[in-house]
């Protein structure tokens, strides 16, 4: 069975800058993991990019990413609107951003196994009780280095 791994902003900044973070990733894409990520990572990845004083050379190598592993790209859809909406409304946790919250609706709507970040708040979240009443569940939640150890 094919493992879904979604990685958040944070992932292709630590990829572009180190290397070794590239590799990570690249060898889970290897063994056949599925890469994916939200139109909403791609969108605040961009934005936060633009912003940066080498902006052209971490766009294009945010785009090299997105194709040397292979990226699938989830969109809107109701699912995720709903689990969107409810992360929003629900028992919010306010130490995590409301986009990291947005990126992780799509991965549970989209019933990623792993999702990739630094954001040590985001790896504590807690979903809704109500979301996991209805099957929907968070994905194991780690950093590259965890997910490192995952792979061996």
């Amino acid at each position: 069975m094919v493992k879904t791994v979604f990685l958040d902003t944070c992932v292709f900044f630590d990829s572009i800058e180190d290397y070794a973070c590239n590799t990570i990733i690249k060898h889970a894409f290897n063994l056949d993991f599925k890469i994916v990520t939200s139109i909403t990572v791609i969108g605040e990845a961009i934005d936060q990019m633009r912003e940066h004083d080498e902006r052209d050379y971490y766009i294009s190598s945010f785009i090299s990413l997105l194709d040397d592993w292979g990226v699938y790209t989830y969109y809107p859809d109701p699912v995720i609107a709903e689990i969107c909406y409810r992360l929003s409304t629900l028992d919010i946790d306010y130490r995590v951003e409301k986009t990291d919250r947005v990126h992780m609706g799509y991965a549970i709507a989209n019933g990623c196994d792993y999702f990739i970040t630094s954001d040590s708040n985001l790896q504590k979240y807690r979903i809704p009780r109500e979301l996991e009443s209805v099957h929907f569940f968070k994905p194991v939640t780690i950093n590259l280095d965890d997910f490192k150890t995952i792979l061996k």
